[in-house]
């Protein structure tokens, strides 16, 4: 619906995805978990690869990052667990990107919203509120200045009982690597394009400026390394986790 112009010119996408509730527990249990060293990051490296990924193929990669990294604000680690970014895009459309691990109940709540509508994904469906004309024309030429642009609002239904996740991914990359045979989900570029999102993000909360992209991948590099090698974290030992893990894979 976004690709087909269907919604026109967009103005704004924000995504608030909270529904990532991770315990004490849960970091405790790897000793390479929530670390510099072990994972590169938290939040951004771990939980959220699959919403940056999802943000950056259906709008691009921002040409401006601010980002807000909160460094272990509620859990006992030493990186982010709580997010706040907002991207600027050269077409004039602006992102917000919200996460956390700690918030119960979480929310996974998804707005687009263009010229001629707003699509709205919150609790497995998916609503658009289609504008009768064009909200920019109408701004621009009304003789009311409050009126707002009559609108119509339907439910889109989604088919959700097709094969996907983790398990389609890896059984495709399999495949496409031991026979040659098969098309990729995506191949290993579209891998790079979330990274520079996430790494763009940390590098604007560190700095504390807002970063340009592309930006210095060597700066991103030389700021990760002096993380881990300044790290005063330890961890004793892991800890055994009571939990079925696959819950990790239901977003």
């Amino acid at each position: 619906m976004v690709g087909s112009g269907e919604l026109g010119q967009l103005t704004r996408a924000t995504w608030i995805n909270t529904a990532w509730f991770r315990s004490q527990s849960y970091y405790d249990s790897g000793d390479w978990r929530a670390t510099w060293a072990g994972e590169g990051g938290g939040i951004l490296t771990n939980q959220c690869p699959h919403n940056l990924d999802f943000y950056q193929w259906v709008f691009g990669i921002p040409a401006r990052i601010s980002g807000h990294a909160h460094i272990g604000k509620y859990h006992h680690i030493e990186v982010e667990d709580e997010v706040t970014a907002y991207f600027e895009h050269d077409n004039g459309m602006i992102g917000h990107f919200i996460v956390t691990t700690a918030e119960s109940p979480g929310v996974n709540r998804l707005e687009i919203v263009g010229e001629n509508g707003r699509l709205l994904y919150e609790n497995h469906k998916l609503r658009i509120y289609r504008n009768h004309i064009s909200m920019l024309k109408h701004l621009r030429e009304t003789q009311d200045g409050f009126g707002n642009v009559e609108y119509e609002e339907e439910e889109i239904e989604v088919d959700t009982n097709v094969e996907s996740g983790h398990k389609v991914v890896t059984e495709k990359f399999i495949q496409k690597i031991s026979s040659g045979k098969g098309e990729l989900i995506a191949d290993g570029t579209e891998g790079i394009r979330s990274v520079t999102i996430a790494n763009g993000i940390m590098l604007s909360s560190f700095t504390k400026q807002m970063v340009a992209v592309p930006f210095d991948a060597d700066q991103y590099e030389e700021l990760l390394r002096e993380l881990i090698s300044t790290s005063k974290f330890q961890k004793s030992a892991s800890k055994e986790l009571k939990t079925d893990m696959t819950q990790s894979f239901s977003k």
